[in-house]
């Protein structure tokens, strides 16, 4: 019989595109994987994957089952959401997406208060990038997602929270960092001659730096790419450079010993926009709409 964690697991590998990856995401390891794959074609009694490509491909029967099984899960997710609506027996459980800094500066301010309001409803928190989390709240895999995009996906309803401001953060014995002192609101062509750490090329923030540098045409040195912010803090910190980093992902507060100077952007274009997404179609239960209000209650409270 084929179950939802079955559905996951193939919607998991074509997201990641290796079985490899996906073990990574399920915290199974490969050869459980595989296995799961093997039953679930057996009892199917077709292929779902060429595994001869790299990344794998669905066969068409694969795409077929991939098809039906993202309406499976999204038609399971709307029926408890309208039963939790209409006061019936089925268990609430939410799955929010959110990227992991946000993570770590908002939730401790949402959870408590949500909690409050809704004591009996079970959270999975889901911490990646935008783009992973738009896909996830498209396949019927997450319910709610806090998400920053340049693209809008036509299936998703994007509500604004908040928009947040870039700034620029300086390793204290950078040469702007000796010139300028933190906290001065600045022009980004005073960084031109500065060392960078870069959000990997498919991030949204690197999208707009990439925007940026061309406004005001520089090219300064990336020496390094990733896609965790706190770790571009702490490489900036020990490597004499600078990064780029939304002002809702600083800690707070700042504290005298923070290793980095901070500079505001004088630059209109300087916005970081933060959509709750939900997938086109599914009405918000009363508890979802909690959650939007609290965030963007909380939000500001959350900038520092």
């Amino acid at each position: 019989m084929i179950t939802q964690r079955h559905m996951n697991i193939v919607l998991t590998v074509v997201r990641e595109g290796s079985f490899t990856a996906a073990s990574k995401k399920l915290y199974i390891s490969q050869p459980a994987l595989s296995q799961a794959i093997k039953q679930i074609e057996s009892e199917l009694g077709a292929t779902l994957f060429n595994r001869l490509t790299t990344p794998v491909e669905l066969t068409s029967a694969g795409r077929l089952f991939v098809d039906y099984a993202a309406q499976m899960l999204l038609l399971d997710r709307n029926l408890r959401t309208r039963l939790a609506a209409a006061g019936g027996e089925a268990a609430a459980h939410l799955s929010f997406g959110i990227f992991p800094q946000h993570s770590l500066q908002l939730m401790p301010k949402v959870i408590p208060e949500f909690y409050r309001r809704n004591p009996d409803v079970h959270i999975r928190l889901i911490e990646d990038l935008s783009s992973t989390l738009e896909r996830l709240v498209i396949d019927g895999q997450c319910d709610l997602a806090l998400v920053t995009t340049g693209n809008k996906h036509s299936r998703l309803v994007y509500r604004l929270i908040e928009n947040a401001h870039i700034v620029l953060l300086a390793a204290r014995d950078t040469d702007l960092a000796a010139s300028v002192p933190g906290g001065t609101s600045i022009s980004l062509a005073l960084a031109a001659g500065e060392t960078f750490i870069s959000m990997n090329p498919e991030h949204p923030l690197r999208i707009i730096q990439n925007r940026l540098f061309e406004r005001y045409a520089i090219s300064p040195r990336i020496i390094l790419e990733t896609p965790n912010l706190e770790t571009a803090g702490r490489l900036a910190a020990l490597t004499r450079s600078v990064f780029l980093m939304p002002d809702s992902c600083l800690p707070t507060p700042l504290t005298p010993d923070y290793p980095l100077n901070v500079y505001p952007l004088d630059d209109p274009d300087n916005l970081y926009p933060l959509y709750l997404c939900s997938r086109e179609g599914h009405p918000l239960s009363k508890y979802e709409n909690d959650l939007f209000e609290i965030i963007c209650n909380r939000m500001r409270t959350a900038l520092p």
